[in-house]
């Protein structure tokens, strides 16, 4: 069966921000390596989602004055297992930093210092992740430091860590929420403007109370959005929370369904109407239909299929017959989805991720 494209795809930005954050460590004994992340990378930055690349900026970043800690054994040992790939001695040396950190507090300075210094990105991560395992850090001045470091578009991988290291404090701050807010509409470079949306949707899992407060922040981005990846994800967002959304937004969806392009978001607006009441559903099935009608392209017929399996559920029955016909990846597609409906699976999102 063809993946689902339509939410595998904008899925690999979800990939690419966990890569980016994740690092071995005392709960995570995976060994992945550098070599390892930027392959999940490479996918992502295909469509322009956060990447595990060098920095990108055509600017020199902006770096902070080197300190000792930065130059000591620990984050030596870090940089050199960076350096070579591996992956065990990765593993140890981000155990001894954060044990260090943990027993080490009083050296706060020191380690805020080295978010603003260390220039290559791995090693950055991996810094950053540890300081977050010390509950004695989470306070104003990492709050501040982060809120000045993701304002800094000379070095935007350091800013992608920056809003994961936002979207990790154990409360929902004011100033953070603001920060990340302002680079969801404001921060010149669209991957670092999902990466903040992405903050929203950490948030809403870490703070279910705080939902419709960022799901109010998710509709403003998706009314005011013009980058193709922001709205791929918002989309994926809204599809994944379909029954929550408003009518005026599913309204609003329906429309955008009309003039979107791009046959990927045309999908994931597909996923969220799904739940639509009846009367814009079927207004909506309406636009699929037609362009299927006129569609010669291949790729274009299955996505277009896509969307109507997910607008119609069990109504696209005779529509699937007709076109489960022969041996194209159209007419395995058609099959594939009929053999989901006749066993009683409902097309959600869920069940094409699976």
């Amino acid at each position: 069966m063809k993946k689902a494209l339509f939410l595998i795809v904008p899925g690999a930005l979800l990939l690419a921000l966990v890569a980016l954050w994740r690092s071995p460590g005392k709960n995570d004994k995976s060994g992945a390596t550098p070599e390892q992340l930027s392959t999940v990378a490479s996918a992502s930055h295909a469509r322009r989602t956060p990447s595990l690349e060098k920095n990108e900026s055509p600017f020199a970043p902006n770096l902070g004055p080197r300190t000792a800690f930065l130059d000591g054994k620990l984050m030596q040992d870090v940089r050199s297992a960076v350096r070579t790939q591996n992956g065990v001695a990765l593993d140890r040396a981000f155990n001894a930093l954060v044990d260090h950190i943990r027993a080490h507090p009083e050296q706060e300075e020191e380690y805020l210092a080295g978010l603003r210094a260390e220039p290559e990105e791995y090693v950055l991560r991996t810094l950053a992740r540890a300081i977050s395992e010390s509950d004695a850090l989470w306070g104003d001045r990492l709050a501040q430091t982060a809120i000045d470091l993701v304002k800094d578009s000379s070095f935007q991988q350091r800013q992608h860590i920056m809003l994961h290291l936002m979207g990790q404090f154990p409360e929902m701050r004011d100033d953070l929420f603001q920060a990340v807010i302002e680079r969801s509409s404001q921060d010149p470079d669209s991957q670092v403007k999902t990466s903040a949306v992405v903050v929203f949707a950490d948030w809403m899992e870490t703070y279910p109370d705080r939902a419709e407060q960022l799901m109010g922040q998710v509709e403003r981005v998706f009314h005011t959005a013009t980058e193709e990846d922001v709205l791929g994800f918002t989309y994926q967002m809204l599809a994944m929370r379909k029954q929550e959304l408003s009518r005026e937004l599913h309204a609003a969806l329906n429309e955008r369904l009309k003039k979107e392009t791009e046959l990927i978001n045309g999908g994931l607006i597909a996923a969220a109407l799904s739940a639509a009441p009846d009367d814009i559903r079927q207004d909506a099935i309406a636009h699929p239909q037609k362009a299927r009608a006129e569609a010669t392209d291949p790729e274009m017929q299955r996505e277009l299929l896509l969307q109507l399996v997910a607008l119609s559920g069990e109504q696209a029955l005779p529509l699937l017959r007709e076109a489960s016909v022969g041996d194209s990846l159209l007419a395995q597609d058609a099959r594939d989805y009929l053999a989901l409906l006749s066993g009683g699976t409902s097309i959600e999102p869920e069940a094409f991720i699976m």
